[in-house]
């Protein structure tokens, strides 16, 4: 998208070959919400660097300076002039048997930004049985922040994904040990519960796009952030339900009820 939306075409003309690993191309690890904030502007400034190639090549053909063309809607055409262009296949055609190759890399962040952190709210609603224990997220509202959202769809997905996570984390997720081994006694799923559609609530993502100008693309990482407040924002929730406070995760219906009970002897 960041290559397609440099160089002034559709999406589904840019392709991408994954780099083979057997010729040692050295990379970070994929996690830490640095993905697309890692990538990104380094796809950026190549493509700026193929473009600027391209439009000195075929400037002389449309009688422009290079600095006049414009490259946009699968054209490459003169500003003042949006009568003459050439289409991009036109203008490849005129490399003849000199490809352009362009190259970048990911740069320091600008300054005085340097690492920005990332910042978001998130909100549950809950309904707490109180004489089963049973605990049920009905919706949850998240609401991030990533500097530019480079596709909305996407960050909504993983915002989904993340409170999903965060949800099982609440209320089913519990590593049992063997203390005197060190073992995990529960190591399948169907001890191990994970959160499936019943346990899901409605979810509610909110964008705050704020276009950060730290790099070249103006955005930020969206990895930990939604998974990391969902389980605390649940448990704040139970807790005004209750009125009281549990401070072990998962809030599981004998640990409700465990803590229900405490209050009344109280």
């Amino acid at each position: 998208m960041v290559a397609a939306e440099e160089l002034g075409l559709p999406v589904e003309a840019v392709k991408v070959t994954i780099g083979d690993t057997s010729l040692e191309l050295i990379a970070p690890d994929s996690g830490g919400s640095v993905t697309a904030m890692s990538i990104s502007p380094a796809v950026r400034a190549a493509a700026a660097d193929a473009k600027a190639q391209l439009l000195q090549r075929v400037a002389p053909a449309l009688k422009a300076k290079p600095e006049e063309l414009v490259m946009e809607d699968g054209k490459i055409f003169v500003r003042a002039k949006p009568t003459r262009f050439l289409t991009w296949k036109q203008a490849t055609t005129r490399l003849g048997t000199s490809p352009v190759s362009g190259y970048g890399e990911r740069l320091p962040n600008v300054e005085p930004y340097g690492r920005i952190p990332l910042w978001g709210a998130q909100f549950a609603e809950v309904e707490v049985d109180t004489e089963t224990g049973q605990v049920r997220v009905l919706r949850i509202v998240a609401v991030h922040e990533a500097g530019r959202a480079l596709n909305p769809a996407m960050f909504e997905g993983q915002v989904n994904g993340g409170v999903i996570m965060g949800v099982g984390y609440a209320l089913l997720e519990r590593r049992t040990m063997d203390l005197a081994e060190g073992r995990v006694i529960n190591p399948n799923l169907e001890d191990y519960k994970m959160v499936g559609s019943f346990e899901l609530p409605e979810i509610e993502t909110i964008i705050v796009e704020p276009i950060t100008p730290m790099n070249n693309i103006g955005g930020k990482g969206l990895g930990e952030p939604p998974t990391v407040p969902t389980a605390a924002a649940i448990a704040n929730a139970v807790a005004h339900a209750l009125g009281l406070r549990i401070y072990e995760l998962p809030l599981s219906p004998d640990r409700v009820l465990h803590a229900l009970e405490a209050q009344k002897e109280v």
